[in-house]
């Protein structure tokens, strides 16, 4: 099976809630590493090449993450609207999709990856005393 490459820019930040800081769909983003700003689009901003595809032979498919990401997110633009349109309170399932969203956000930025992957020693290894 022939996998397409798209989409092949993975947010890390949904595109919806940027643009929520956008302004004709550009934002000014500050590089971490140096405090640089710069303008960019909103569909480039925050997303990383291929970020979230699984392996090729992965049973649901490499693009099952992306996809499952997407459905949340939609659902989560969909009860952010309504909130800013001025229908509250919200129902027991759209507090419960809401739920999802905020927790995905919580485990899905590169930084994350960090904590999932084991660390080889660094040093000398201290060793309790017997």
């Amino acid at each position: 099976m022939t996998v397409p490459d798209h989409p092949k820019r993975h947010h890390v930040v949904p595109q919806f809630y940027l643009r929520g800081f956008a302004r004709s769909e550009r934002l000014v983003a500050v590089q971490v590493s140096d405090g640089r700003r710069f303008s960019t689009p909103v569909r480039k901003a925050a997303s990383k090449t291929h970020f979230y595809r699984l392996a090729p032979d992965h049973l649901s498919g490499p693009l099952a993450l992306e996809t499952a990401l997407a459905v949340v997110e939609g659902d989560a633009a969909a009860i952010l609207k309504r909130i800013i349109d001025g229908q509250w309170p919200l129902s027991f399932f759209e507090r419960r999709q809401l739920s999802f969203f905020i927790a995905a956000q919580l485990v899905r930025g590169p930084g994350i990856g960090a904590l999932w992957r084991p660390r080889a020693p660094s040093g000398p290894t201290a060793t309790a005393p017997r």
